[in-house]
């Protein structure tokens, strides 16, 4: 027994790493209900990255990976409002602020995929060896992805749950937010906000021109 936080989709030669937080189940119910030879790749570890499928040789060396990207501040307050909202959850009653803090500091601690730097998932031996969908975009993704491997989308991608990300973001952003937190979250996932600005503009230019 064991997570199913892979799929490999033999006729494509395609692998997709699922992150927490990033629209994961939906996108894992997409390919499951749609595409034919997609193989759920059981292993041990939940959200595995790309260095752990390789050296495990889940996959063919040569498959192409695929990962979404999500904003990291608003993906730490996704992970925040999922924990205190699990059932039987210890820490129900605990701020956002002491969560962050937890441990001094934010996840210097922590193993959990939850807190993983995002940009780690598609790294192998410190490079990376994927492809980054937006989460932002996400639809328009999922739409050319089928279009381009003609899928037959029998079930569609359905509803990412989408904690803060509506016409309220800025003002939930900024009640949970602080100067403190900022800098701890930001600090800790430096190179995941580049990485999403870098993945969010590119994409922006495409999907806009279409």
């Amino acid at each position: 027994m064991g997570f199913d936080y892979l799929h490999y989709i033999k006729s494509f030669n395609i692998t997709f790493i699922f992150i927490p937080r990033t629209a994961s189940k939906s996108l894992r119910r997409f390919i499951g209900n749609n595409v034919d030879d997609a193989l759920i790749i059981k292993n041990q570890l939940a959200h595995v990255n790309a260095q752990y499928v390789l050296d495990n040789k889940l996959v063919p060396k040569d498959s192409k990976f695929i990962g979404v990207i999500r904003d990291p501040l608003e993906k730490t307050l996704s992970s925040y409002f999922q924990m205190i909202q699990s059932k039987n959850s210890q820490y129900s009653n605990v701020s956002f602020k002491d969560i962050i803090k937890m441990n001094g500091g934010f996840a210097k601690k922590s193993t959990s995929p939850h807190t993983a730097q995002q940009h780690t998932f598609l790294e192998y031996k410190g490079n990376c060896v994927g492809d980054w969908w937006c989460y932002d975009y996400l639809q328009d993704h999922v739409h050319n992805f089928s279009e381009e491997y003609d899928i037959e989308v029998k079930s569609p991608l359905g509803h990412k749950h989408q904690t803060i990300k509506n016409e309220h973001t800025k003002d939930v952003m900024s009640f949970y937010y602080d100067d403190e937190t900022y800098k701890l979250v930001s600090d800790y996932y430096e190179k995941d906000i580049q990485l999403y600005n870098e993945v969010r503009e590119k994409w922006s230019l495409i999907y806009n021109e279409q």
